[in-house]
Parts: structure tokens; sequence; C-alpha cells
């Protein structure tokens, strides 16, 4: 893990010596999000019947480079951590996963579309007796958010 995110910070800080024009961040966006579900699986007789189960994410960006029509493409780097929990000590549901990363991000009236790839360290702290308990690798991906109001 150490080795992937040197790697990590080695690429996001030499990208100013291979991308002209690229200057310090402009804005330094952040987000978080958190759920707390009591019974997260409705089945009878499951191991998640009867759980309570907090899960979320915190995640501090920089962006440093706006470009496209009207700005609405960004370049941004970010840590973030993952986090779950529960009450019947799950294994899958009881990990922290902290990450560092970059994303290219697309900006709507109402929603935002990422495409990215960040390096991730995943631990698990309840309920695995053998190995392994925790573990590291490297995540491509696209995610999109989007809302709406039908009264509009």
């Amino acid at each position: 893990m150490k080795s992937l995110i040197v790697a990590a910070v080695l690429g996001v800080s030499s990208l100013g010596v291979y991308a002209e024009g690229l200057k310090l961040p402009t804005d330094f966006p952040g987000s978080n999000w958190s759920a707390l579900t009591l019974h997260p699986g409705v089945v009878k007789g499951t191991p998640e019947d009867g759980n309570l189960l907090l899960q979320g994410k915190i995640e501090q960006g920089a962006i440093w480079a706006r470009f496209g029509d009207n700005d609405k493409w960004a370049l941004n780097t970010y840590v973030s951590l993952g986090y779950s929990a529960d009450r019947n000590k799950l294994y899958y549901n009881n990990k922290l996963s902290p990450a560092i990363g970059v994303k290219v991000s697309r900006s709507f009236e109402s929603g935002v579309v990422d495409i990215g790839v960040q390096a991730v360290h995943e631990t698990y702290f309840h309920g695995i007796t053998g190995s392994p308990k925790s573990g590291s690798g490297v995540q491509a991906y696209a995610s999109y958010w989007f809302g709406w109001n039908l009264g509009k």
C-alpha cells in the first residue's frame, strides 16, 4: 500500500512538469455522506436480520484545472475514507477504506459524472478468523449522481 500511495502522490505532484499551464489548486471541494440503517436486510433469518448498519465516506479534494465548455470539466485529486460498521459484526460490514486518487469530473445542472483511478487500502476489523484481514489495490471507476424535482 505504501508504494501505491507514494506512486500516486509522485504522479499527481509531477503533473505540473508535464502539463503546460497547470497551476496551484483553484478549489478544495469536500463531501461527506453517511447512512444509519436498522434492519438493512429485511429477509428474516439472515445475518442482517435485526442488524444496525452505519456506513459512509468522507472525501477532500483539490481541483487543479478546469476546462471545456464553461469550465464544466475539472481535474481533481483527493483523499478519502470509506467506513462501515454494524452491530452483528459481519465482516463485510466492518471495514475502513482509506484511498488517494485522481478523477476528471463533469458538472451538470442537476448532477455530476466522475471518471477516475484510486489506490485503496481496505481493512476488516470484525468477523474474519483467517487471513487476509486487509489488502491494497488500485481501482478504476466511473460514477454519477443526478437529482430531480418532479414538482418543477
